[in-house]
């Protein structure tokens, strides 16, 4: 039997399923209006009570599929939304010869300083493009790019081998191919820039593409065992110690515990905000996007000899959470309270990105 259950203003659905491998899961839909989760409801009951549980699957399937599909149209409309009314291209003006890199060239550069990107998120996006898209797309008319050519290219991510450590001193045979997550990332970056080519007519319409499914892994973490015994091995530097000991309790990452202010260390109150980050962005980010979040640029000390040569500049990026926050949380080290932005520990990372992009 399905299950019908109300929550707010949402109607929902609850039964269970058959996995390929044979286990029993639960499902959840959710519906807009009564009338659709009702109906779904009788259909549900009605392939359990001829015990179709393969069309059962399909339909789960089904709607997961067009759920994402929904996803990523609204991530889309929300990625482009408040485009500047940039001046349309003369109507003498053809750019459908254009090619996709060419576009993007254009394109980046100015969606990156509306959107207010983060050095590390424009280095991300310029990094998809240079290793996975341009090698594929790079040199084709963008006009001609189809939702067909698009899932060929999905297909052939998801046969890609990774490079870099993840291959290092490893037989072809041994390497992963791409994670799930990677390729829905390459994919956004790929499709953010269609509404705005369609509006500079470097296309006439937008390919229709379903997004790639994306499959979350468990991570490994460290056991309260292996945390106490490895802060044991750092005990003769208390710098080092202490700011290992942060990092875990607070869930800091490193570039956040080295941004420490001491001036923001109220030992009175016993409380420490959060407000800046260490970072180690390229010359490229820090020359196209705006500067006034960046306390200080220290000397270039990182030269990369074996591949293209690449200069880095690490960065204090200003992130003003305290104006922002209703209620941090607080969490205790030996009696000494910390305050990190956001309503839980992890969120200080999201609010530093929706407002200022700078972890």
């Amino acid at each position: 039997m399905a299950t019908y259950q109300v929550r707010g203003s949402s109607h929902n659905i609850i039964y269970l399923y058959r996995t390929d491998d044979g286990k029993s899961k639960q499902h959840w839909e959710t519906y807009e209006t009564e009338l659709e989760a009702i109906q779904r409801k009788a259909y549900i009951e009605l392939l359990q009570k001829e015990k179709r549980y393969d069309d059962i699957r399909l339909a789960v399937l089904d709607y997961k599929r067009r759920r994402a599909i929904e996803k990523t149209q609204r991530e889309l409309a929300q990625a482009n939304a408040g485009l500047p009314n940039v001046p349309m291209p003369s109507t003498k003006e053809d750019n459908t010869h254009q090619t996709f890199k060419h576009f993007m060239e254009r394109f980046l550069p100015f969606y990156a300083r509306k959107k207010r990107f983060s050095p590390n998120t424009y280095d991300s996006y310029v990094s998809n493009l240079n290793n996975h898209i341009y090698p594929y797309f790079g040199n084709w008319v963008m006009s001609t790019i189809t939702a067909e050519d698009i899932d060929l290219f999905l297909d052939y991510l998801s046969q890609k081998p990774c490079s870099g450590s993840k291959g290092y001193k490893k037989k072809p045979s041994e390497v992963p191919r791409l994670s799930s997550p990677t390729i829905k990332k390459v994919f956004n970056v790929l499709m953010v820039g269609f509404p705005t080519a369609k509006q500079w007519r470097y296309v006439t319409e937008i390919p229709d593409v379903a997004p790639p499914s994306e499959k979350y892994r468990k991570r490994n973490y460290w056991q309260p065992e292996q945390i106490h015994d490895f802060l044991k091995l750092i005990e003769d530097d208390p710098m080092l110690h202490l700011a290992v000991h942060i990092g875990f309790v607070c869930s800091l990452r490193a570039g956040e515990v080295a941004g420490i202010d001491t001036s923001l260390i109220d030992l009175k109150d016993k409380s420490l905000w959060i407000k800046r980050i260490l970072q180690r962005v390229s010359d490229e980010s820090l020359a196209t996007l705006p500067r006034e979040e960046i306390i200080h640029v220290f000397p270039n000390r990182f030269q990369c000899l074996c591949r293209r040569f690449m200069e880095y500049q690490t960065a204090f990026l200003l992130c003003p959470v305290c104006v922002l926050i209703l209620c941090p949380a607080v969490c205790f080290i030996d009696g000494f309270c910390f305050l990190v932005g956001g309503n839980v520990l992890h969120q200080h990372r999201h609010v530093c990105k929706t407002f200022l992009h700078a972890l």
